[in-house]
This record gives C-alpha cells, structure tokens and sequence, in this order.
C-alpha cells in the first residue's frame, strides 16, 4: 500500500492562471509557505525560510478557485504530489514538481462590505479543517450529577 497526499497552509503569490481544455478548465497558482526564523542553540541566526508550491487544479475544484481564490488569500490545500519529466528543445530533461489539488479552502477573512455575500462553497468544502481533530462540546448527558457533600 502506498500513499500520496500533501497538506499545506500559505498564500498566493497571484491571482490564478486559467485555461481551457478540450473537457474543461484548467487552473494553476503558485502559494507561500514559510517556516519563521529563530535563533539556534549555538546563538546562530536563522533566516526565515519561505517555499513555494506550483499547484493545479480540475473541474469543480478548478471552478471553485477561479470564482474565489485571489492573490494574497490564504487557503489550506489537500492534494497529491506529482512530478513532471520533460525534454526541452534543447535535448536537456526537465522536472517540475507540483500539487494537484483535491480540496481547497479560504482561511482569508471575508470582506466586512455592505451586501458581501458569502460564496457558494462546493459539497464538502467550507469546514474547518481542524474540526476533525477537536474534542467536541460536551453535552448534559456528559456531564456528571453533582453528588451532596459527605460532610457539611
């Protein structure tokens, strides 16, 4: 058994690049994650690292971005990693590495405008995608009776 997935949180470097295909809609955008710098052990600055991640996008996913991803939003990506071999016309192979998207969501917050209306999120989009990992509230049937004291 194998698995390919990737999570990532950062920003885009830039509106999202469209193109048509012959069955549908391609979308490809560049996001920034970075690690913050600190100082080490030995007193030795380290400089803030900032990486960037080609990603693509297919079908609705793709729709989903073209309509309401922007340059400067942040987003949490779920997706799998693939890598491109290529020759170009020089002979020499080329390799690109890149994210093919299977979720996206929004984490920018949303615009405090008159009439703002809250986008359309496709089906399973728009959670939290920290939710699945938080306890949940508990409820009266959790929470015990409280007994008379023993002594008074």
């Amino acid at each position: 058994m194998s698995v390919n997935k990737i999570f990532i949180i950062g920003n885009l470097g830039a509106d999202p690049n469209v193109r048509e295909l012959q069955n549908g809609e391609i979308v490809s955008f560049r996001v920034a994650t970075s690690e913050r710098g600190y100082t080490n052990s030995a007193g030795a600055q380290i400089p803030e690292r900032v990486d960037w991640h080609s990603c693509v996008a297919f079908g609705k996913t793709a729709q989903y971005v073209k309509n309401y991803i922007r340059k400067g939003n942040t987003v949490y990506i779920e997706g799998k990693v693939r890598y491109n071999k290529w020759t170009d016309n020089s002979g020499a192979e080329k390799w690109s590495t890149e994210i093919v998207v299977d979720r996206i969501d929004n984490l920018s917050p949303k615009p405090q405008q008159q009439g703002y209306q809250q986008p359309p999120q496709p089906q399973g989009y728009g959670r939290d995608p920290l939710q699945d990992f938080a306890p949940a509230p508990p409820t009266a049937n959790d929470i015990p009776a409280q007994e008379p004291p023993l002594w008074t």
